[in-house]
C-alpha cells in the first residue's frame, strides 16, 4: 500500500527511483572522475561488469563507451578520463564486453 501511494505522489516506485538515483551517482562518479571503472563496479554494489553495463544500457540504449562518445563535445574530456581510468588502459569497452 505504501509503494502505491508513494508512486501516485511521485510517479515512480521506490524501487525505480532508487534506480534512478544511483544511475545519476554513477554518470556523476564519472564525469567528476571520482572514480575508474572497477570502482565504479564496486562502489555501486554490482554484481559484475555486465550487471553494470545491463543497467546502464537500461537508461541510455548505449553502452558506457557509446554513451560518453556520443554525448555533446563538452562531454569529450570526460570519455577521454573514463577510458583512462580502465585497468592498464587495455581497451575502451572494458565495461562493454
Amino acid at each position: 500500500h505504501l509503494e502505491s501511494q508513494f508512486k501516485q505522489k511521485v510517479g515512480i516506485t521506490p524501487g525505480k527511483l532508487a534506480k534512478v538515483s544511483r544511475f545519476f551517482h554513477i554518470v556523476n562518479a564519472i564525469m567528476q572522475k571520482n572514480a575508474n571503472a572497477t570502482e565504479i563496479i564496486q562502489r555501486f554494489e554490482y554484481y559484475d561488469r555486465q550487471h553494470f553495463k545491463k543497467d546502464f544500457k537500461a537508461f541510455t540504449s548505449k553502452t558506457p563507451s557509446e554513451f560518453f562518445v556520443s554525448v555533446p563535445e563538452v562531454f569529450t574530456k570526460y570519455a577521454e578520463q573514463y577510458r583512462a581510468s580502465l585497468p592498464d588502459n587495455k581497451s575502451k569497452d572494458f565495461l562493454d564486453n
